[in-house]
């Protein structure tokens, strides 16, 4: 699970288009990221 999440970080931290693969795993990581950018600007 570790290996998902570092992925999905680094994915999503650089605003890069997520694999369908971690589809699901990311939708809920983006979720999460989305609100907290809202938040920070």
């Amino acid at each position: 699970m570790v290996i998902f999440k570092k992925a999905i970080y680094i994915l999503t931290g650089k605003n890069t288009l997520i694999v369908s693969e971690f589809d699901g795993y990311c939708e809920i990581f983006l979720d999460s990221r989305s609100h907290l950018e809202s938040g920070n600007e």
